[in-house]
């Protein structure tokens, strides 16, 4: 079994897989409990403090995951988020079309959206609300 302790997650994925660590740890030690309390009619003291100590990190991942998923919903400033080459040059050619009605830019932009395949993800479109029903 997995020895618990916090980190900070450089990204949601390693924080889906802690949770997953910590609900196995959580699920084995509860089924142990329960075990434990079939044959003697009690529960050992230690499995108990380790069962709350699963259960803690359990909360404390859960709240994580919500705090991203809250963060990653937030729309994003102009000026804090650096913008990758597609948005420039999106930008650019509608700041050309706004100032002199030049619109071949923006078409060159559609022409090459259109032309895009799917990734290699196979191009299935998530809502929002999915990862937060998923976690129920």
């Amino acid at each position: 079994m997995h020895d618990l302790e916090n980190k900070s997650y450089a990204s949601e994925a390693a924080a889906f897989e802690d949770l997953h660590r910590a609900f196995a740890a959580f699920r084995e030690t509860n089924d142990e409990r329960f075990g434990q309390i079939e044959r003697r009619l009690t529960s050992d003291v230690i499995t108990e403090e380790k069962l709350t100590r699963i259960d803690r990190a359990l909360d404390e991942t859960k709240s994580r995951l919500d705090r991203f998923a809250l963060e990653n919903a937030r729309p994003r400033l102009g000026g804090s988020v650096k913008t990758d080459h597609v948005e420039r040059e999106h930008k650019a050619a509608f700041g050309l079309y706004m100032r002199a009605r030049e619109a071949g830019g923006l078409k060159a932009i559609a022409q090459k959206a259109m032309s895009r395949g799917s990734g290699p993800d196979g191009g299935y479109l998530v809502p929002v609300p999915t990862p937060r029903d998923i976690m129920r």
